[in-house]
């Protein structure tokens, strides 16, 4: 319940309630209930904080540190409150991804017959790093089984701090997949326009896995399914690799801004300038 006359905001994976098996049942007709005997419990000190400073602790609790930035300590307050107060936007873990609902990733591939690969060759451990990370997406809703004749194989890229990006060789559903064509801003715009803002002070944000918050088309996305050695898989959310997924982004983030674009707000792919 909520006992205050303020909306309250509660985070994803909050329990709400529990359920017990009743002992006794209580006839309370023709008379007022003792509300004592009850035990209730409040979310509101955990999900709609009440002052300023349980607001900073929200976003501090996030990482947030702005303490090497070059905003004083009025303006770092502001800006943690205001963080706090939106606590739901953000997300630190694929748990807390949103989904826009504005567009549908489709891939339109003609009348192109289905194009297979089997999965490649690789070491133990690659497997083994395949599995957790094809697992933590199933759990995550990102991807789902499939029995798509589309299957092309996983590679994974390793990056600088030694983990892994999970990818897929597009190749040959790519030579097949009419292009779609939306305009990535040019960069030199995006200069001139920062340049003749007069702005003083900018934020950048950037999307924590963009891409898989842009649902796949459901009569299209048994084409991006990909193989392993555990089976075949297929995307909910738009993968990388695809070869009109920067056009599909572009074109959502330009529609998610649409009057702030160029004017408040510089777009490019999942990087936003404000």
């Amino acid at each position: 319940m909520n006992p205050t006359n303020s909306a309250v905001c509660i985070p994803v994976n909050t329990t709400v309630a529990y359920a017990h098996e009743y002992e006794d049942i209580r006839d309370f007709s023709g008379s007022e209930p003792d509300l004592s005997d009850f035990n209730i419990s409040s979310l509101f000190d955990k999900t709609s904080p009440d002052d300023d400073d349980q607001y900073v602790t929200l976003a501090q609790d996030m990482g947030i540190n702005l303490a090497t930035s070059d905003l004083s300590e009025v303006q770092q307050r502001e800006l943690l409150i205001l963080i706090g107060k939106n606590r739901d936007v953000f997300a630190t873990d694929l748990s807390e991804l949103g989904e826009t609902n504005l567009y549908h990733h489709n891939i339109d591939t003609g009348s192109a017959p289905p194009q297979r690969q089997r999965f490649y060759r690789t070491t133990p451990k690659i497997k083994d790093e395949i599995e957790k990370q094809v697992n933590d997406m199933l759990q995550n809703g990102i991807i789902e089984p499939s029995i798509s004749e589309w299957q092309s194989p996983v590679v994974l890229v390793k990056k600088k701090d030694g983990s892994y990006r999970f990818a897929v060789d597009y190749r040959k559903l790519n030579s097949v997949t009419r292009p779609m064509h939306f305009p990535l801003p040019l960069l030199e715009d995006v200069f001139d326009a920062v340049g003749e803002s007069e702005a003083q002070i900018f934020s950048v944000l950037d999307l924590f896995s963009g891409f898989w918050q842009v649902p796949m088309d459901p009569d299209s996305k048994h084409k991006a399914a990909f193989v392993t050695h555990h089976g075949v898989y297929q995307w909910k959310k738009l993968p990388f690799g695809l070869m009109n997924a920067p056009a599909s982004f572009q074109l959502v983030m330009a529609e998610v801004l649409r009057g702030l674009n160029w004017k408040h707000a510089l777009v490019y792919l999942m990087t936003s300038l404000f």
